[in-house]
């Protein structure tokens, strides 16, 4: 039977007895229905993770004893750090939640000239917090004991200039496929929303040496894309075998 995991935002440390938060206890104790002397895995997305187990239920908390840390390398080794255009509100939970399976390494949400979504500072704070849990859920699901960092929403024209890291931008039209780059440790990729990119933002995307890269003869939805090209680079260069 395959252990539970759970995320927890502290310090875990070998032979210590710790309480688990709010939420983590209604799920150890109600979802998953674990009883005492049950194990699970603690992580806190700093890279590691501990054997653990239930030493004390109460109605309100619950205790854990921490066992021992164990190895559990699933950091691919190509770093991606992905750019994806705001679009409807499941639709970008599910592309965040796959992102993080297939092991990106940050996600940066876009407002992007023909996004459909616009988040004020209180509706993006709130996002921002339900995008972060989706994150750990996802890493507790797929065995990922670092976090992905998910940044603020940015312009098109703000995230392409915080870095230099080779970057690719999907096409139909393209005349080159990934197979014909060279890739090493790091790419960006920028998705773009449901009515593609203008041509404004894709003049300045391919002026910040983005290469224009063919996935396909066929038109993917965002979210699609966003999978797609996350599988294909980790195939060619991460850690996903065939």
């Amino acid at each position: 039977m395959r252990i539970p995991r759970i995320y927890l935002n502290q310090t875990l440390t070998v032979g210590d007895t710790i309480e688990l938060s709010v939420e983590a206890h209604r799920h150890v104790v109600s979802v998953l229905r674990l009883r005492e002397a049950d194990k699970l895995i603690l992580f806190n997305g700093k890279g590691k993770e501990f054997i653990s187990s239930l030493v004390k239920i109460e109605k309100k908390k619950s205790l854990i004893y921490i066992e021992q840390e164990q190895v559990n390398i699933t950091n691919s080794p190509l770093r991606i750090e992905l750019g994806l255009s705001l679009i409807k509100n499941d639709k970008f939970d599910f592309a965040i939640q796959k992102s993080v399976e297939l092991g990106v390494s940050s996600i940066t949400p876009l407002d992007a000239e023909r996004s459909t979504i616009r988040l004020n500072t209180q509706r993006e704070l709130k996002r921002q917090v339900h995008w972060q849990g989706i994150i750990q859920s996802a890493c507790e699901q797929s065995g990922q004991n670092t976090l992905p960092i998910l940044q603020p929403v940015h312009s098109i024209t703000n995230w392409l200039s915080t870095s230099t890291i080779p970057g690719i931008i999907f096409e139909p039209g393209a005349t080159i496929t990934l197979s014909t780059l060279s890739i090493t440790d790091k790419v960006r990729i920028i998705i773009g929303p449901e009515g593609g990119f203008t041509e404004r933002e894709l003049q300045s995307i391919t002026q910040h040496g983005f290469h224009k890269v063919k996935l396909g003869p066929r038109v993917l939805r965002a979210e699609t894309a966003a999978i797609s090209a996350l599988t294909a680079l980790q195939l060619l260069w991460g850690d996903l075998n065939i």
